[in-house]
């Protein structure tokens, strides 16, 4: 008999005295691997622990490690079925209660992931770096935008729901984005000419209140292929200029595809903005994205274009085109904080040949850091640089019909930690801070603000 059919013999051959003896110290030392530091090193180990599992079945360590494989891979269909062995073979096996709850939230089910870690944080046993990855987890970016482009872990079959809403009140210093002008120079043949205004141009600050629902639903057609539909509805209201009001509805529909190493993306969104001083429109988005990781960071690089209508002005319509990068890098698998650089130049190009500035060129630089900070506290911290400038002279009324060119700051500060349980469940407290500040040669369009914001979040 050939070895290789031996050994396949001894599989399903009931156990020997001596093979017995094999077996245990076979599944220890695999179940003492070093977790891998790559995604190719993280395949090639599941490959192994899977090749030996029928071996292994009653190897609870062994088991947990084959459930946080199949975890890391976004399986948490297959990380459940192997964590949940685990458990009932030995409740207090190290990290498999973790990682048990985290395939749970994978799926959608994000209570017994809030449960475990309000009953940990009374322990003084758990490594840092396993509770701050849990807190890292329940605090993580929420479904948010109907467009987000995380790849979510949907279950093996059928749908998953993520609902989010939020309801937050704070102040704003500069609610319609106004310059601060009482006066105007205007260009004219005989020389430049000051014109007082009869209603100077001041920022209108306030309080507001800031609210936000989305829905999304995730599915699986086949292995590796995932659909992503997104809903979400947003509107500010502001007690004293209620002329300020905004509001926007957006509608999004991915699909993201595994392949060798790659993942791809392909997205249609629209959207709509409406508000009273903000002459409304409506914006179309096909996006095409692919991304790798490397070195323990997923690099993207994407094609987007978007054609923007007016609801009155039809002059100012436009398409714009579009490249962009990005890079984001997980510090630690432990610790849950994570930092990405992303950059995007595009072409904005009028429908209208007559529309004020013709085509403008820009470039947009941005940074981001995310993770907890402690006591169940996440911050997210992103700071974003942009350039723009247009093709021709935008009037011949300012500055003798000088080309516009503009240069924008903006930051943006989050801290959030969950709520216990026992008040409402899947509910976070939300602190925010954004600033905005804008320059230009032409100083009417000009103009900064800051806002706070706190209140709270709920996912379910």
């Amino acid at each position: 008999m050939k070895f290789a059919a031996m050994l396949s013999l001894l599989t399903v051959l009931p156990c020997t005295r001596a093979h017995a003896a094999v077996v245990p110290e076979t599944c220890t030392t695999l179940a003492q691997t070093a977790w891998p530091v790559t995604a190719s090193g993280r395949a090639q180990l599941l490959t192994r622990l899977d090749a030996t599992r029928d071996v292994c079945i009653d190897q609870p360590a062994f088991l947990a490690l084959l459930g946080a494989l199949w975890l890391e891979q976004g399986d948490a269909a297959q990380a459940l079925l192997w964590l949940e062995r685990a458990l009932m073979l030995d409740p207090d096996v190290p990290g498999a209660q973790a990682d048990h709850a985290l395939a749970l939230a994978g799926m959608g089910e994000r209570t017994a992931l809030q449960e475990l870690v309000q009953r940990w944080r009374g322990r003084g046993d758990i490594p840092p770096a396993l509770r701050q990855r849990l807190e890292a987890a329940v605090a993580r970016p929420r479904a948010g935008s109907a467009n987000g482009s995380a790849f979510a872990t949907p279950p093996a079959q059928g749908w998953s729901w993520r609902r989010s809403m939020s309801l937050l009140r704070g102040h704003e210093s500069n609610l319609d984005h106004s310059p601060r002008l009482s006066e105007i120079t205007l260009s004219s043949p005989d020389g430049p000419i000051d014109l007082p205004l009869a209603v100077p141009f001041v920022p209108r600050a306030g309080r507001a209140w800031v609210g936000e629902a989305a829905v999304q639903a995730l599915t699986s057609t086949a292995p590796g292929t995932q659909w992503q539909f997104g809903l979400q509805m947003a509107g500010r209201h502001a007690d004293d200029e209620p002329a300020t009001d905004t509001r926007q509805i957006q509608l999004a529909v991915a699909r993201w595809q595994l392949h060798d190493g790659w993942r791809s993306q392909w997205q249609v969104a629209m959207l709509r903005v409406a508000g009273s001083l903000n002459e409304p429109y409506s914006a179309l988005t096909l996006g095409l994205a692919a991304e790798r990781e490397w070195n323990g960071c997923w690099g993207r690089l994407g094609l987007d274009a978007e054609w923007r209508r007016q609801s009155v002005s039809a002059v100012a319509d436009s398409q714009t085109t579009a490249v962009q990068s990005g890079l984001n890098c997980s510090w630690s698998r432990s610790t849950g904080w994570s930092a990405g650089l992303a950059a995007r130049a595009s072409l904005d190009t009028p429908r209208n040949p007559a529309r004020a500035g013709g085509t403008q060129r820009q470039l947009s630089l941005g940074l981001r850091a995310a993770g907890p900070v402690g006591a169940g506290f996440r911050l997210e911290m992103s700071a974003r640089q942009a350039w723009l400038m247009d093709g021709e002279g935008y009037s011949p009324l300012l500055e003798s019909n000088a080309v516009r060119r503009q240069r924008q700051a903006q930051f943006s500060l989050e801290l959030s930690r969950p709520l216990p349980g026992l008040y409402v469940a899947g509910a976070e407290l939300v602190l925010q801070v954004q600033g905005l500040k804008q320059r230009s040669n032409l100083t009417l369009f000009e103009h900064q603000g800051i806002s706070s914001f706190g209140g709270l979040r709920w996912e379910w």
